[in-house]
């Protein structure tokens, strides 16, 4: 795809494969947090010092 892009001057469909890139690690990110936010704080501790 770069090749293309470098032959072609297309960057705007360059730009648009990595902004989906990086909108879809954003979106699988923010479903991790929230999913560690809703394990109960005890069961945390008692991970960390065992």
């Amino acid at each position: 795809m770069l090749q293309e892009v470098r032959i072609s001057n297309n960057w705007e469909k360059w730009i648009a494969y990595i902004l989906t890139g990086i909108e879809e690690t954003a979106i699988e990110a923010l479903g991790l947090v929230k999913r560690i936010n809703f394990i109960p704080k005890s069961t945390i501790l008692k991970r960390v010092y065992l």
